[in-house]
């Protein structure tokens, strides 16, 4: 099976392929390509709810995780 068929498979059954986690705001928000947004609401999660998020992606069937 090809990439382009898993993406096919994907779009057709409605299932998601790559999560973008963003672990924390902790930073200068200094780089030029930076997107993050200090207003945004929203608080940091610990280890115990960090490991649900990725459980629920995994039984989701998501292929790729993007931490950053």
């Amino acid at each position: 099976m090809t990439f382009h068929d898993v993406v096919k498979r994907a779009w057709a059954n409605n299932t998601l392929l790559v999560a973008l986690l963003e672990l924390t705001y902790d930073c200068n928000l200094d780089c030029r390509f930076c997107y993050n947004d200090r207003a945004l609401p929203g608080g940091r999660l610990d280890g115990d709810e960090w490991i649900r998020v990725l459980d629920q992606l995994a039984s989701m069937n998501v292929l790729n995780v993007v931490l950053s």
